[in-house]
């Protein structure tokens, strides 16, 4: 009997087709604008992660749902192309390919992004072979506290699952105790408006069993060691900043791929946030790019600092939920 495939990565979620357009900066409210420049490609928090890892140089593969439709087929050709392993996606009868349009100021490379909400009736699949044919996983961050349960059931013991946490979901509080690491955008401090981020941080240290990371963007990232010890790791200022799509997605797929080789948090961290970096220099997430031809003399020089105090950037509430 052949030995199992064990993958680096097994990503289970959303894939979507992004529609992104760079458009000239400094427009008014009901004004034209010209394209500068366009490209159609496979977006989504899951199916990025695995684009990523194969990039790497890992053996990913994607679960979820695609439909018979022109989206669903540029995705599994664009899954192809970079090698990932399409086996358990499903393609469920008039479920539709999600698109979204991504707006993108060149001068920043801020974005906006309009996206087809989820279709109801349509859960990710979960087949229980996946879940046990992998280093690390990506769960579905809408998946049901019932779905979750299977996985709790069937994941092995040495598998490491990877929580993306942005804002409330259903199984969130339940994620803040099962994952191994729960990465954060800085915007899960500021979903209850009622509460300071100084407290709402305070109640994640205290809800989160695994590692707790929370990224800031352009401010990177804060480990917080033994839960007690706020580690800051810079993020790296290239020259170019072209687009920022995605660059979260890639920050939590590098780090699926660098940690289990090294078991080296800060090392860890430290690559996904070049690889992060790097993406962003990009338009969009799908051009194969050698994320590993400047990662080791990149990383050596990135300088982790020990926070003796929470800085003023991670206190100061999103605008968006003010």
């Amino acid at each position: 009997m052949a030995d199992t495939e064990i993958y680096d990565l097994i990503a289970f979620g959303r894939s979507c087709v992004d529609f992104t357009y760079l458009v000239e900066p400094g427009q008014e409210q009901s004004s034209k604008a010209p394209i500068m420049k366009e490209i159609v490609s496979g977006g989504g928090q899951a199916a990025t992660s695995a684009v990523i890892v194969s990039l790497l140089g890992g053996n990913s593969a994607y679960v979820g749902n695609l439909g018979w439709d022109d989206g669903g087929m540029l995705l599994l050709k664009e899954f192809r192309r970079f090698g990932v392993d399409c086996r358990w996606v499903e393609r469920p009868h008039k479920f539709l390919t999600p698109k979204a349009i991504v707006i993108v100021d060149p001068l920043s490379g801020h974005r906006k992004i309009y996206y087809q909400p989820k279709q109801d009736h349509f859960s990710c699949p979960l087949p229980e072979e996946a879940i046990k044919q992998c280093k690390t996983l990506i769960l579905d961050p809408e998946i049901s506290l019932e779905d979750l349960q299977k996985v709790k059931n069937w994941k092995k013991p040495e598998s490491l699952v990877i929580y993306d946490a942005e804002r409330h979901r259903p199984a969130l509080d339940a994620m803040k105790e099962f994952a191994d690491f729960f990465i954060a955008s800085e915007t899960i401090l500021d979903v209850n408006s009622k509460i300071s981020r100084e407290i709402a941080l305070k109640n994640l240290l205290q809800d989160v069993s695994g590692e707790l990371v929370i990224t800031f963007g352009e401010n990177g990232s804060i480990w917080w060691k033994d839960k007690i010890k706020p580690i800051h790791i810079p993020s790296i200022p290239f020259n170019h900043i072209c687009d920022t799509t995605g660059a979260g997605d890639v920050f939590h797929a590098s780090f699926a791929y660098f940690y289990p080789q090294s078991k080296d948090m800060i090392l860890a961290l430290k690559c996904a946030t070049y690889c992060a970096s790097l993406s962003t220099t990009l338009l969009g997430t799908r051009q194969k790019v050698n994320y590993k031809e400047e990662l080791e003399c990149t990383v050596n020089k990135i300088k982790e600092t020990d926070l003796n105090e929470l800085p003023s950037w991670l206190l100061r509430r999103n605008p968006k939920y003010q």
